[in-house]
């Protein structure tokens, strides 16, 4: 079962049967429900990794009998890490996606040389263009996808990716695309120290906006998902060997919903969680975790203390 990098908390969920329907795999950290994945009946057989440590949803271990994936979108609050699951090219193949990862948001993050084709790879999968071409496109016997950019001179506009169930015949290098059934939209855009992309999923006439916004004066993060009815707020502040990340999820009406904070701190070997309280402004739920900073002790560098919210703790100690 594959995760991408940034990970913190990890929920898995294994459904498996000749027919699912639609079958919700869902998270909570805290009370709160974190995160979640929507598989339709062609998935068979799948096993699903949701990690929401940093709002990342991965999925996909090769499944039996699975002949194509519907898309899916993977997201990662800690920067821009988004991912387009394209499906397979065989029964056999390991899911095919477009990925485009940056530390932060850019004028160019949605640029279509951006996006590399990451997974597994088959003869029945044909590549039309290459990286750093704004047209290119990647055909299965089942679907295919056309990812292009728009632009207005020199500066990009959006990037667009149509997902087809048919190609239609080749003309002029490439095929038309035959019963489109999704598009996603990447428009990005900068307002003073403020930069945006704009995600839009098109499906059946409906569409969902997700909005990612990067205030590079002030380091913080917002997403804003399901077209406004979610979003979530990630800060931190940095004090000497400490740094404090502040998680907050509101809702439509823009009512506090959760709210979580985490403490790390950074030691000579490297940082680690040293505490997180969830509802700190209310009833401050806390958890600690504690480490050995002397060398010269067995327990160097390892964990010797931890509590939780109840009361309950545990004290550790090392003879080697």
């Amino acid at each position: 079962m594959g995760s991408y990098p940034g990970s913190t908390q990890t929920f898995s969920s294994s459904k498996t049967g000749a027919s699912l329907g639609e079958t919700e795999i869902s998270a909570y950290v805290g009370g709160r429900l974190v995160g979640s994945i929507t598989a339709p009946s062609s998935f068979v057989g799948h096993a699903f990794t949701a990690d929401f440590g940093t709002l990342t949803l991965s999925g996909g271990e090769q499944c039996n009998g699975c002949v194509t994936c519907t898309p899916k979108l993977i997201a990662n609050l800690n920067s821009v890490d988004l991912e387009v699951l394209l499906g397979r090219a065989g029964p056999r193949d390991t899911p095919l996606s477009l990925r485009i990862k940056a530390d932060a948001l850019t004028a160019t993050t949605a640029a279509a040389p951006a996006f590399q084709l990451v997974g597994g790879l088959s003869p029945s999968l044909q590549i039309i263009g290459n990286v750093g071409d704004q047209h290119r496109q990647f055909v299965a016997p089942q679907w295919m996808a056309d990812l292009a950019e728009v632009r207005n001179g020199g500066t990009l506009l959006r990037t667009e990716i149509h997902l087809y169930h048919g190609t239609g015949t080749l003309s002029g290098g490439f095929y038309p695309g035959e019963d489109l059934f999704k598009t996603f939209t990447f428009t990005p855009s900068t307002a003073g120290t403020v930069q945006t992309l704009s995600v839009t999923e098109t499906v059946e006439g409906g569409t969902k906006e997700t909005v990612y916004s990067y205030d590079s004066s002030t380091g913080q993060w917002d997403l804003v998902a399901d077209s406004g009815s979610r979003k979530v707020t990630l800060s931190q502040a940095i004090a000497g060997s400490t740094r404090t990340v502040i998680r907050e999820i509101r809702d439509a009406a823009d009512t506090l919903v959760s709210k979580d904070s985490e403490v790390y701190t950074t030691y000579a070997w490297g940082e680690r969680l040293t505490s997180r309280v969830l509802d700190p402004n209310g009833q401050a739920l806390t958890e600690t975790w504690e480490y050995e900073t002397n060398s010269a002790l067995p327990a160097y560098k390892r964990l010797t203390f931890t509590s939780n919210e109840v009361g309950y703790w545990q004290k550790f100690s090392y003879q080697t």
